[in-house]
């Protein structure tokens, strides 16, 4: 069976087995599987403390790093667990990387041969860089491949068919559900009149009952297993910034895409809105743009 005891962590007896991976940074363009590879080394890490110094397991952070905080999250404490995501365009110095025990970098890339290339500059300046994802290998291993890569690098296989398990119903929900849905989804949710004609209809998702999916992510063990520590409950949402599932959350959003016209990344709407933190200036802008069809949401004061 692929159910996990949500009750009770194990820690490995072995004298040679420890918890190699305390910190994690994953950082990667926009729009190259970013998320994806945030989720699943996130969860890694998860699994890995959990399996090989499970007293950490309440402070294990997963946060990300905007220009404000830039990565001043990632050291407050050398000894607290914590997967960090960013867009920023440089990683720390590494002097100051190598401070911090049991680091490692993930990064992704489009193409197989950048990934390499990626890897290599990055080993040069002195980083522990994990399996760098691109595009043109995902496509072709899928997410569950990916993951598996990233389980054998934390060393976490024991529980890997329900970790595959909960990041392949991840995946649809992060494709066809959210704030950062996939761009041919929300384009085909918008009204005919609103629809870019150049995009092609999604694959999977315009088939897919989303509450389905939705109800069977968060019935899972390894679901119930990360609710119960606050500090990773962003890994049990399709993106950050998303709301709490419940069974009808994707369906509400999507309803609200259709309604609203939400054609942006990140697009927030008020009527799901309460469950989202921040709800932001400009995407408080846009939505009334959409919704008035002028731009009196340049007068809102957030």
């Amino acid at each position: 069976g692929s159910a996990i005891d949500v009750n009770h962590a194990h820690a490995s007896n072995s004298n040679d087995q420890h918890c190699s991976i305390l910190h994690v940074v994953q950082q990667g363009n926009p729009r190259t599987a970013t998320t994806l590879q945030f989720e699943s080394v996130s969860l890694c890490l998860f699994f890995h403390i959990r399996e090989y110094c499970p007293t950490l397991l309440n402070t294990t952070s997963i946060t990300f790093a905007n220009k404000s905080t830039r990565w001043s999250l990632f050291y407050q404490n050398e000894n607290v667990p914590q997967a960090l995501k960013t867009h920023l365009g440089e990683f720390p110095n590494e002097k100051e990387m190598k401070m911090l025990n049991a680091s490692m970098i993930f990064t992704t890339a489009k193409t197989k041969e950048r990934a390499g290339l990626k890897k290599l500059s990055l080993e040069k300046r002195g980083f522990n860089v994990g399996p760098v994802q691109d595009l043109q290998t995902l496509s072709k291993i899928g997410a569950e491949g990916m993951f598996k890569r990233y389980a054998s690098t934390f060393r976490i296989n024991r529980h890997i068919d329900a970790m595959t398990e909960y990041i392949e119903l991840w995946d649809i929900l992060r494709m066809c559900c959210g704030l950062q849905m996939s761009k041919y989804w929300r384009n085909q949710l918008l009204k005919p009149s609103l629809r870019n004609p150049q995009l092609e209809p999604h694959p999977i998702c315009g088939t897919t009952d989303i509450d389905d999916v939705e109800r069977k992510f968060i019935g899972t063990s390894v679901y119930k297993l990360i609710d119960q520590y606050k500090h990773a409950a962003m890994l049990n949402k399709p993106s950050g910034g998303d709301g709490q599932l419940d069974g009808t959350y994707c369906s509400r959003y999507n309803a609200e895409v259709t309604r609203l016209g939400l054609n942006k990344l990140n697009s927030r709407s008020p009527r799901v809105d309460s469950q989202m933190p921040g709800f932001y200036k400009d995407q408080l802008k846009e939505l009334i743009r959409y919704y008035t069809g002028n731009n009196v949401g340049d007068n809102v004061r957030a």
